[in-house]
């Protein structure tokens, strides 16, 4: 016999879409919580092996650029060029929903934007500063996510 996890409530698809989406998000934000140290290289490694076969090419494209750039640092104007985009804002969209990939497979706390939002970004990089234009944030890759680039081969 089958017992239902959760009950999900709504008037139509939309709402109980938007109700199962705010209990997944709360999953998350438990689990991230509970964590008591920062992912390691291991763990980044089995997150990218989980998605990288789901991947974009320009997913791949921003990847292997921000991890080959001077420092590992890029702006999310250069990502934009990077990964084809018309944009910076097309370009963090983008970076975000790869962070969200990966955050979905190692919940980590992430920074919150002003709007409330999380920044997925900061699962791949560090270095966004709220006080500035997003456009000129300066994103530098997590140690552990060049490792893990380097270890599957992304860079190349």
């Amino acid at each position: 016999e089958h017992v239902p996890l959760i009950e999900i409530d709504g008037t139509s698809i939309d709402e109980i879409l938007i109700n199962l989406r705010g209990y997944v998000d709360s999953t998350y934000s438990k689990i991230a919580d509970g964590r008591t140290a920062a992912p390691d290289q291991s763990e980044y490694i089995e997150a990218f092996k989980n998605i990288v076969n789901a991947l974009p090419d320009s997913y791949r494209a921003m990847l292997k650029a921000h991890y080959l750039a001077q420092d590992r640092t890029l702006t999310a104007t250069q990502l934009s060029i990077a990964g084809g985009y018309a944009n910076w804002s097309s370009a963090n969209l983008h970076y975000g929903l790869l962070g969200k990939r990966l955050y979905e497979e190692m919940p980590i706390t992430l920074p919150v934007r002003l709007n409330g939002t999380l920044i997925y970004t900061c699962i791949l990089a560090t270095g966004g500063d709220l006080s500035k234009e997003e456009s000129q944030w300066q994103w530098v890759m997590r140690p552990e996510v060049a490792a893990a680039i380097e270890y599957l081969g992304l860079q190349n």
